[in-house]
């Protein structure tokens, strides 16, 4: 077995045994997904599925911390738009936010000082460029934060900033009341919404609630969450790797759900996953998540057929599984 935090690398060696040679499509174990696997999963996504909206949650770098570079974080980020607006011309509704991986170095990031945090938000603004609007681009730019509307509805997607609220993120020691200004400016959108009579997606990459989110931010989160469940119809984060759900109860009446954080599960295979993704079902007049598809790809079985294209298949559909749909 690898003993290394990544294995699946050159620089690591060759495998002890042949089970623990790493597959054409991927391993189950400390390993990212190859290329070709990620171009699988858009050439899946694009020409089989055909979403009206694609909500990515970041952390695109591979888990090789310590060997990456600011270009080598923008690349990666760059290979996986170029798939699937180029390559596969997705023509789509995307809303990208920023994972704490995207930052060189990971989690580290300073709202208290943004000439530092500049060029970062720039670069990877221009990268993703292509699913942004002016007002979107230039606040992502500013801020890592910004809202949009989903064409002709009256939905409004929130991407919030997780370096905010990011546990390792050492500059927040400072002070994690509302770093940034994020909570601030999220209850002036919400606040809006409101009044305009729309609905609201929020997104982001760390959960509220996780163990690596800061607590103030999930009290300060958790409250808005409570104010405006009324507007709120869904809530989609990353990061974890596991597929869950969180419940948020009312403050004053905690027998009371004011909302549910869906946390999809990763499309990496690190820390021994099979590679996933997930369809939801949305009422267009409504815009209420009413059913969703947990995709998976078999990597064992994936592996003995290394020259034939595997098939990503329905792990699970949640009406049939979860209560709460």
């Amino acid at each position: 077995m690898c003993a290394q935090p990544l294995c699946c690398r050159k620089e690591v060696g060759k495998a002890k045994s042949k089970e623990d040679y790493a597959g054409p499509w991927g391993y189950q174990g400390k390993c990212d997904i190859p290329l070709r696997t990620l171009d699988l999963f858009v050439e899946k996504v694009v020409n089989d599925i055909k979403p009206d909206i694609i909500i990515w949650t970041g952390d695109n770098p591979p888990h090789n911390p310590w060997n990456d570079n600011s270009n080598e974080i923008y690349n990666i980020t760059k290979i996986f738009v170029d798939l699937l607006y180029k390559k596969y011309q997705y023509r789509g509704v995307v809303f990208p936010s920023l994972g704490n991986h995207e930052e060189y170095i990971a989690d580290q990031y300073n709202p208290f000082d943004l000439s530092r945090e500049k060029q970062f938000l720039k670069n990877m603004g221009d990268i993703l460029k292509v699913w942004l609007d002016e007002e979107q681009y230039n606040d992502f730019i500013n801020y890592g934060f910004y809202s949009g509307k989903f064409p002709n509805s009256n939905l409004r997607v929130i991407s919030i900033n997780c370096f905010l609220c990011d546990v390792m993120n050492f500059f927040l020691i400072r002070d994690p009341t509302d770093p940034g200004k994020q909570f601030e400016w999220l209850e002036k959108i919400l606040r809006q919404s409101e009044k305009d009579g729309e609905s609201v997606f929020i997104i982001g990459h760390i959960p509220p609630g996780d163990s690596t989110y800061l607590s103030e931010c999930s009290k300060r989160y958790n409250a808005l969450v409570d104010r405006f469940s009324n507007i709120i119809k869904g809530q989609f984060y990353g990061h974890t790797h596991y597929d869950e759900f969180r419940l948020i109860t009312e403050y004053f009446n905690t027998t009371n759900i004011a909302g549910i954080i869906l946390t999809a599960p990763s499309l990496t295979s690190y820390s021994w996953k099979n590679p996933s993704f997930r369809i939801y079902e949305v009422d267009s007049k409504t815009n209420v998540v009413t059913n969703y598809q947990q995709y998976r790809l078999n990597l064992t079985e994936a592996n003995l057929n290394p020259d034939k294209k595997p098939e990503w298949k329905v792990a699970y559909t949640a009406k049939e599984v979860i209560k709460i749909f």
